[in-house]
């Protein structure tokens, strides 16, 4: 996956020393595109920041290890006679 989009609003600074937590939710899964949002609370459950995001599915064969490349030397091109169509 990559980020196709993504948004944070911070609502207020956590204080030093704060426990903090964050919570997503997918809110869409298809075949190219994912969706979901977040927020961040501290221990007494104030939001502190909120955001959502959009992301791309990329190809399952592309998330996969390559496979080794095996490179084959180029064919010499063949010249061609005069008068031949191309």
């Amino acid at each position: 996956m990559t980020t196709a989009s993504l948004s944070v609003s911070y609502v207020r600074a956590p204080e030093l020393g704060d426990v903090l937590t964050a919570r997503s939710e997918l809110l869409h899964l298809g075949r190219r595109t994912a969706s979901l949002t977040a927020r961040v609370e501290d221990a007494a459950g104030r939001l502190l920041a909120h955001g959502s995001a959009t992301l791309l599915v990329l190809d399952q064969a592309a998330a996969a290890p390559a496979a080794p490349v095996t490179r084959r030397r180029p064919r010499p091109q063949r010249r061609r006679r005069a008068g031949a169509r191309a």
